[in-house]
C-alpha cells in the first residue's frame, strides 16, 4: 500500500460494497516505523538489514513519488540516520533530534527517542530556524526553570491510581496467573510468583547491602520483575528512572515501598514518551 493511489473506501461504497478512493495528498506525514531491528534489548540485532529494513525503503519511496513537503520519523537513538540520508538525501533536508523524557520534565521516567525532521529541498520550503538549535536551547530553557523550581518527577510519582483501580488490576493479576483475589489485603505481594519474589528478594538484599537502608523506605524504588538479578538489575535504584518497558520482557514493575504493582494506565504514562 506504499504506492498505490487508490485505496477501497466504503464511506462511498454505498452500505457494505467498498468503492476506489483517490488517496488523498499528503502535505504533512507523521511515521513511528518498527524499531525492533534497531533497537538494543534485541540480540544480534541487524538494523537496516533486519527483517523490518524494508518498511524503511517503502517509506522512502512513498516521500519520493508524491513529494511529500514535511515529515517526522520516530524510532530508537540507534537509528541509521546515514541509511535515511541515502534513501531521501538527494531530496530532503534532515534533522535527526535526539529527544527523552526528562527534557520536559519527567525525570523519573526514560525513554530516548530519535526525531528526524523530513524537510523538502530549498525550492519547496525555507528553514527559519535550525530545529536542532531551537530544540536544544528549548531544552536547556525548561531546565534552568525545572531546577529553580524543583518541578521534576521521581519513580514514585507515576503511582497515580486511586484505590479502586489498585484493586482492578490486582483482579486482573490475580486471573492472569491462577491465584486467588484478596480484596481485603492491602499489601499486593501475595500475587508475586516463586520466580518474581525470589527477584524481589535478591534485589532487596542488593539494596540493602549497598545504601544501608531498607527498600521497603525508599518511596520512589521501582523494580522490573522481568529480568533475572544474576546478570540484570533493573530497577531505578542507581539511575533514579523507571525501568524502561521492553516488550521481550515481563512487564509487571514493583514497588517494594508501596507493596504494589504498576498499573497498566500508570504504566503507559511512565513508559510512553511525551512528545
Amino acid at each position: 500500500a506504499a504506492t498505490i493511489t487508490a485505496q477501497a473506501c466504503v464511506t462511498h461504497g454505498g452500505g457494505e460494497q467498498a468503492s476506489q478512493c483517490q488517496v488523498p495528498h499528503v502535505d504533512f506525514d507523521v511515521s513511528g516505523l518498527p524499531c525492533t531491528d534497531n533497537s538494543r534489548a534485541k540480540r544480534g540485532r541487524e538494523l537496516e538489514e533486519g527483517p523490518t529494513g524494508p518498511l524503511f525503503a517503502i517509506w522512502a519511496l512513498r516521500y519520493r513519488r508524491y513529494r511529500i513537503p514535511l515529515g517526522i520519523l520516530e524510532n530508537t537513538p540507534d537509528l541509521r540516520v546515514d541509511v535515511i540520508h541515502s534513501l531521501l538525501g538527494d531530496l530532503y533536508n534532515l534533522h535527526p533530534i535526539l529527544v527523552d523524557m526528562d527534557h520536559c520534565g519527567h525525570g523519573g521516567a526514560s525513554r530516548k527517542r530519535v526525531y528526524v525532521i523530513v524537510v523538502a529541498s530549498k525550492t519547496q520550503t525555507k528553514c527559519l530556524v535550525d530545529p536542532i538549535t531551537l530544540y536544544r536551547a528549548l531544552v536547556e530553557e525548561l531546565h534552568q526553570r525545572q531546577t529553580s523550581l524543583d518541578c521534576t518527577t521521581a519513580p514514585g510519582d507515576y503511582l497515580t491510581a486511586d484505590p479502586m483501580e489498585i484493586q482492578l488490576d490486582a483482579m486482573e493479576v490475580a486471573r492472569s496467573s491462577g491465584k486467588e483475589f484478596r480484596s481485603n489485603c492491602k499489601s499486593l505481594d501475595y500475587l508475586l510468583t516463586e520466580r518474581e519474589a525470589k527477584v524481589v528478594a535478591e534485589l532487596s538484599h542488593e539494596y540493602q547491602s549497598r545504601y544501608q537502608r531498607d527498600p521497603q523506605t525508599d518511596e520512589h524504588l521501582c523494580v522490573l520483575l522481568g529480568d533475572n538479578p544474576q546478570w540484570a538489575r533493573t530497577w531505578s535504584a542507581v539511575s533514579g528512572k523507571v525501568p524502561t518497558f521492553r516488550r521481550n520482557a515481563a512487564g509487571k514493575f514493583w514497588y517494594p515501598a508501596h507493596q504494589r504493582f504498576l498499573t497498566s494506565c500508570e504504566k503507559h504514562l511512565a513508559s510512553c514518551s511525551c512528545f
